[in-house]
């Protein structure tokens, strides 16, 4: 009996928490870097940027943060005060 074909194995997402957001203003706009814990250290991330391998950062509101698994499209959403 041949061995069952083994599935794609996908990783598990990296933990990672939001540990604060930072405003400048910027042309008038106000512009947002987001802060984030993740198992190699601190983060210092903006709107577009591709973190740990894994997500792309969605955007950044005042008090949360969309991450994009690049994968598959899901979304995780971060909010200041609490953990994932």
């Amino acid at each position: 009996v041949p061995p069952a074909p083994v599935a794609d194995a996908v990783p598990p997402a990296p933990r990672v928490a939001l540990s604060g957001i930072a405003e400048d203003q910027v042309d008038g706009r106000t512009q947002r870097t987001a802060v984030l814990s993740a198992p190699g250290g601190v983060l210092l991330v903006r709107e577009g940027e591709e973190i740990l391998g894994y997500y792309r950062v969605g955007r950044i509101e005042a008090e949360a943060v969309e991450l994009v698994a690049v994968r598959d499209g899901t979304t995780t959403r971060l909010t200041l005060g609490t953990t994932p």
